[in-house]
Parts: C-alpha cells; sequence; structure tokens
C-alpha cells in the first residue's frame, strides 16, 4: 500500500512542477514581449534612452538582490582578476590595414 501513496505523491509533484513551469513560461513571455511595447511607449514620451535603460537594469538588480535574500543566499560575487600578466587580456586595438584602390 506504500508504494501506491508514494506513487501518486511522486505524480502530483509532477504535475504541480508542471503547473509552476507553465506559469512561469506564461509570465516570463509576457514580460519579454511587453518590454518592446514599453520601450516604444517610453520613447515616445520623451524619456532618455540611457535613463531608461538603467532603471530597467536597476528593477532587474532589485528584483534578484530580493530572490536572493529570501533565500538568504548572497548573490555571487564576481570573478577574482588573474594576477599574472599571461592571464590578462588584449586590451590595445588592433592595428587597421587600409587598402588604396586605383
Amino acid at each position: 500500500m506504500t508504494s501506491s501513496n508514494s506513487t501518486n505523491g511522486a505524480a502530483s509533484h509532477a504535475h504541480a512542477s508542471l503547473g509552476y513551469s507553465l506559469a512561469l513560461l506564461f509570465a516570463l513571455g509576457t514580460l519579454w514581449g511587453g518590454i518592446t511595447v514599453m520601450a516604444r511607449v517610453v520613447a515616445l514620451e520623451g524619456v532618455p534612452a540611457l535613463g531608461y535603460a538603467f532603471w530597467q537594469t536597476s528593477g532587474a538588480g532589485v528584483i534578484l538582490l530580493l530572490v536572493c535574500l529570501a533565500r538568504r543566499r548572497p548573490p555571487p560575487a564576481p570573478p577574482a582578476r588573474p594576477s599574472t600578466p599571461r592571464g590578462r587580456r588584449e586590451t590595445r586595438t588592433p592595428p587597421v590595414r587600409y587598402i588604396r584602390v586605383t
């Protein structure tokens, strides 16, 4: 009798997980589609693009910070910079060669 109860419990957990996943998919699709509409409305109202990008990114950062605080886990730290010159990326601009066509 315990095996049928555990099977029913696993099935109900799978259905709950599927419902949660579909709800998240629908919500994220709605938000992603709404971003372009919102950007158009904001642009027509004369809001500077840099200010809109700043507040949109800041809002996402605050939401992620709240999720981290709710989980009681700090946000991940950025990777450490390499201490050797070999590990550093090349920062200078590569030379541009012009071809003269006559």
